[in-house]
């Protein structure tokens, strides 16, 4: 008896924890990163647990992607839909931490969730991390007392520090908009932000790894809610009792849009080979393309790389043909598998 287990990745929508779990998909409007209102969804699990994704009210898709965008954008959605999630009955939230169109260290979540953040003058500072460098006072006096009933967990696939040339400026602060002379004012923003910050959080963040995700957002959880910061695929993994499935299963399918060298650094991929790895069952990747170092994958546990392109094509062309071209890869495995077990001959 042979048995397979696929997981999949799709974005915002994890198809892994909707096949092991029932919820409550909803959504609310809020601040969007631009300032103007959004409509972001978020998830009601079993057991109350509150699932929030960062880009669904704060993402990059949201904005316009400029220069001024990224010192402007906030992540005040974001927190205004922690806060709805609470304030629905749940006690334990989970926030997915990815694909923002921010760099404003989580400022905008502190600020929603009731936190002023004031210049010299005692004045409130505007939106994005533009505005960094001028806070001279964080008060959290005014923060609801429910929020320290809340265990928060931030959910994260990059090991980038908040600053420095691996942080979250020099990284990610180019693919927002951000020019050399925006990184720079930037980082010092953040860095300030979290020397401020320091004391209420009781640990200094500065050498942590992740808490460079979303532009720092991991910032503004730890300091609220004393967050712990884990990778995401572990989190859906655990969700979806991932270690069960493997005990019973004789090989694993999985995928991602394009694989390479950052693709063994955390993300879906790697996790679903950690794992898989350590119960000795082989992982099969299928990917809408693979890209430079994604040899590196073969180090970690992946037996075989397949890439869906039948001729050479457009990312448009093989976005439009995606479900032709995986149902054939994943036949074309399935195919190489069976020819293999008839060969050797099943073992149970």
């Amino acid at each position: 008896m042979y048995q397979l287990v696929i997981t999949v990745s799709v974005g915002s929508e994890n198809t892994v924890i909707s096949g092991a779990y029932s919820k409550t998909l909803t959504a609310a409007v809020v601040t969007g990163p631009m300032g103007t209102p959004v409509r972001a969804r978020f998830a009601i699990l079993p057991g109350m647990i509150g699932v929030v994704e960062l880009a669904e009210a704060s993402g990059l898709t949201l904005s316009g992607g400029g220069a001024q965008d990224v010192l402007r954008s906030t992540t005040r959605g974001t927190g205004e839909l922690i806060d709805a999630v609470i304030k629905l009955g749940c006690r334990k939230v989970i926030v997915g931490l990815g694909g923002s169109a921010t760099n404003d260290g989580g400022a905008g979540i502190l600020q929603a969730l009731g936190v002023k953040l004031t210049d010299a003058g005692g004045v409130e500072v505007g939106n994005g991390g533009g505005e960094l460098e001028r806070i001279a006072a964080a008060d959290f006096t005014q923060v609801d007392e429910i929020y320290s009933e809340v265990e928060l967990i931030a959910a994260c696939d990059v090991n980038n520090p908040l600053c420095g040339p691996n942080g979250a400026s020099a990284v990610f602060g180019p693919q927002k908009g951000a020019q050399p002379a925006d990184v720079q004012r930037l980082d010092r923003g953040l860095l300030h932000y979290a020397e401020l910050l320091e004391s209420n959080m009781g640990m200094s963040v500065l050498d942590v790894p992740g808490m460079g995700a979303a532009g720092g957002a991991a910032v503004a959880l730890a300091a609220l809610f004393k967050a712990e910061l884990r990778s995401g695929i572990d989190i859906i993994l655990d969700l979806c009792r991932f270690g069960d499935q493997l005990e019973r299963s004789d090989f694993v399918v999985t995928g991602e849009g394009r694989v390479d060298f950052q693709s063994a650094g955390g993300k879906v991929i790697s996790g679903v080979a950690a794992r898989a790895g350590r119960k000795g069952v082989p992982v099969i990747v299928i990917a809408g393309a693979i890209g430079p170092g994604a040899e590196k994958l073969y180090e970690i546990g992946v037996s075989a790389l397949v890439g869906i392109a039948d001729k050479p094509m457009t990312i448009e062309e093989s976005m439009e043909r995606a479900e032709e071209l995986i149902a054939a890869s994943a036949e074309g495995v399935a195919r190489l598998v069976q020819l293999g077990l008839s060969r050797k001959g099943p073992t149970d």
